[in-house]
């Protein structure tokens, strides 16, 4: 059995638009690495900040389409741990 689905032209004009190479790409992997790792280690020990900047690591690079940019905030996002002291 086939399904057709019909998907609105401005959706496709929107994913085409997307500029993906393989810098943000990259980018994008590493720094939702690092969050997994933040994120992960923060639910062991139950250290809210750590998951809260695990969590925007992970989400952030996809709002950002230049990759200085990119890099720049989540450069700032993950030393937040080690000038915010959790108590």
């Amino acid at each position: 059995m086939v399904v057709w689905v019909r998907v609105p032209p401005r959706a496709i004009r929107l994913l085409c638009d997307m500029d993906f190479d393989l810098t943000s790409l990259g980018l994008g992997l590493l720094f939702g690495c690092v969050g997994m790792g933040y994120f992960l280690y923060g639910r062991g020990e139950g250290k809210y900040l750590l998951m809260g900047v695990g969590g925007a690591l992970m989400i952030v690079p996809y709002f950002f389409s230049s990759n200085l940019l990119m890099c720049i905030v989540c450069g700032a996002i993950a030393v937040v741990p080690y000038f915010v002291k959790e108590s």
